[in-house]
C-alpha cells in the first residue's frame, strides 16, 4: 500500500500567532488560548523527497531556535534586584504586545473567513445565473479587505482567489465585460492573482443598469 506524505500549509498570521503563544496548533486545527477554533489548516501532498527535505529544514530551524534561546538567557543571579525589575517591566510590555498581536490575528482570521464566504456565494450565484448587485458589492468589500490584509501580512492570496479570478474573467467575457488585465497560466498552483476590483466594478455597473 502506497503512503501519501502530506504537509500542513500554515499561513503567515497563524505562524506568527503560534510563535508568540497566542495560538495553539493540534494537527490541522488552530485554536486561541481560550480554546476557540481560529482556523482549519489545509494539507499539501508531498512526495518522499520533499518530506525528507522538509524534515531536515525543521531540524535546522529547531536547532537555531534553541541556540538563540541559550545565547540570550538573562543573567538574573548576577543582576539580582535590577534584573527582577527589568524582567517585570518586560513581562508587562510583552503581555500588552501579546494582546495586541492576538487581536491582529483574530482580525486576520475574520477577514479571511469573510472573503471565503463572499467568494463561495459569488461562485454559486454566478453558476446559477443569479448574481446580484448585493452579492457583487459584498465580494468587492471582502476582496478589498482581504487584499489589504495580504499586503500587511506579506502573504499570497489563497487557491480560492486563483479559481475566483479565472471564473470572474470568464463571466465578464461572456457578458461583454472583458478587461485587459494580466494573463495567467492554467496551473492550479499559480499564485499570481490580478486585482479583481476592475472585474467587480464592471459587474456592479452592469447589474445596476439591468436591475
Amino acid at each position: 500500500m502506497a503512503i501519501q506524505q502530506t504537509a500542513i500549509e500554515v499561513p503567515a498570521f497563524v505562524q506568527a500567532g503560534i510563535c508568540s503563544g497566542e495560538l495553539l496548533k493540534n494537527g490541522s486545527v488552530v485554536r486561541d488560548t481560550a480554546g476557540k477554533i481560529i482556523k482549519h489548516l489545509d494539507e499539501v501532498p508531498l512526495d518522499l523527497g520533499q518530506a525528507q527535505e522538509l524534515g531536515a529544514a525543521i531540524d535546522v530551524a529547531a536547532k537555531k531556535t534553541l541556540d538563540a534561546a541559550k545565547n540570550n538567557a538573562l543573567p538574573a543571579l548576577v543582576l539580582g534586584g535590577v534584573a527582577f525589575v527589568t524582567v517585570s517591566a518586560a513581562v508587562v510590555v510583552t503581555a500588552k504586545a501579546k494582546r495586541a498581536k492576538a487581536a491582529k490575528i483574530q482580525e486576520r482570521a475574520a477577514i479571511e473567513d469573510r472573503f471565503n464566504v463572499a467568494a463561495t456565494n459569488w461562485i454559486k450565484a454566478a453558476s446559477q445565473g443569479s448574481l446580484t448587485t448585493e452579492i457583487v458589492a459584498e465580494m468587492e468589500a471582502a476582496w478589498n479587505a482581504y487584499s489589504a490584509s495580504n499586503k500587511e501580512w506579506k502573504t499570497q492570496p489563497n487557491d480560492l482567489s486563483v479559481s475566483l479570478m479565472r471564473m470572474m474573467k470568464n463571466w465578464n467575457t461572456r457578458n461583454g465585460l472583458e478587461k485587459k488585465l494580466p494573463a495567467t497560466t492554467d496551473s492550479t498552483t499559480d499564485a499570481t492573482v490580478v486585482d479583481l476590483s476592475e472585474y467587480l466594478a464592471a459587474q456592479h455597473e452592469m447589474l445596476s443598469e439591468t436591475a
